[in-house]
C-alpha cells in the first residue's frame, strides 16, 4: 500500500479518546481514516436545543422567550435533518425538541444570563505532544465564583456524573482552574445539575495521558494507517455504529 498523507490533526480531544478508549475500530474508522458519517437525527437535535436554550438565556427576558426557542430548535432541526436522515429516528426526535428546551431553559436561567458561551480551551501544559481542544458550553458568574457549565440533553437522567463526561470535566477544570465546573443533565422532563470534584481532575488527566500515548504508539506501529485495519474486529453493539454511513463503511474495510 501507499503510504497514507491524510494531515495529521495539530490536537486530539475528550471525544477522540473517549473513542479510542470505548471502541478501537470505531475510532479508526472516525479519527483514524477520517471517515465522516452522515446525518445524525440525534446529534442535530442537540445542536438545536443548545442554540435554542443559548438564544434564551442571552435574550430579554419575556413570555414568548421560550416560546420562540422551542420554535426556533423546530425550525433549525427540520431544516438540518431534511434529506439523509431516517425518518422514524427524526421524528422521535423532533417530538421530545420542545421538552428539552424549556427544561432546559429552566435548568440554566436560574443562574442569570451567561458570562459567555461556546469558549475555546485549549490545553497544552501537559505530558503529551499535541494540545487538548474543546469547547465549554457556558459560563456564568454564580454567588461571585466564575463557573462553567456542560449541557447535556439526554433521555435518562442519570444519578449522578457519569464515569465519561468526567474526562470532560478533569479537562475543562484542568483549563479553567479558578472555575467551579459543573454539568447540567436535561431530558424532556427534568434535569439534575452535577458538581465536578476538582480533586479528582489530576488523576483523570494522568489516564487521559495514558490513553493518548496508546493510541500513539499504536499509530507509529506503520506509515500507513490503512495497514491496521487487520487488527480490528468489530462487534458493532456501541452507540458509535449507530450512523449507518460508518458501519456500512466499517464492514467494507474490517470484511464483517
Amino acid at each position: 500500500m501507499s503510504k497514507n498523507t491524510r494531515p495529521e490533526r495539530k490536537h486530539t480531544s475528550y471525544s477522540e479518546i473517549s473513542c479510542f478508549s470505548e471502541d478501537m475500530a470505531a475510532w479508526y474508522i472516525k479519527y483514524g481514516l477520517g471517515i465522516k458519517g452522515g446525518i445524525s437525527a440525534k446529534l442535530e437535535r442537540g445542536k438545536a436545543v443548545e442554540n435554542a436554550i443559548s438564544y434564551a438565556l442571552s435574550a430579554k427576558k419575556d413570555m414568548l422567550v421560550v416560546e420562540h426557542a422551542v420554535q426556533m430548535a423546530i425550525d433549525e432541526f427540520r431544516y438540518a435533518t431534511a434529506l439523509g436522515c431516517d425518518e422514524a429516528q427524526r421524528q422521535k426526535e423532533l417530538d421530545n425538541i420542545e421538552g428539552y428546551v424549556r427544561i432546559g431553559y429552566e435548568a440554566l436561567s436560574q443562574f442569570g444570563k451567561p458570562t459567555s458561551m461556546q469558549n475555546e480551551l485549549l490545553l497544552t501544559d501537559i505530558d503529551i505532544d499535541k494540545p487538548i481542544l474543546g469547547y465549554d458550553d457556558y459560563q456564568f458568574i454564580i454567588d461571585d465564583k466564575p463557573v462553567s457549565i456542560d449541557l447535556k440533553t439526554t433521555l435518562a437522567c442519570p444519578s449522578k456524573m457519569r464515569d465519561s463526561h468526567r474526562i470532560q470535566a478533569a479537562i475543562y477544570s484542568t483549563a479553567l482552574p479558578e472555575h467551579d465546573i459543573k454539568f447540567c443533565y436535561v431530558t424532556p422532563k427534568k434535569f439534575a445539575i452535577y458538581d465536578f470534584c476538582k480533586d479528582e481532575a489530576k488523576q483523570i488527566m494522568d489516564d487521559f495521558v495514558v490513553r493518548f500515548k496508546a493510541m500513539k504508539y499504536l499509530l507509529s506501529l506503520t506509515e500507513n494507517i490503512e495497514d491496521l485495519a487487520g487488527i480490528f474486529a468489530p462487534s458493532y453493539s456501541s452507540f458509535y455504529w449507530d450512523d449507518p454511513i460508518l458501519r456500512g463503511e466499517a464492514k467494507r474495510i474490517f470484511g464483517l
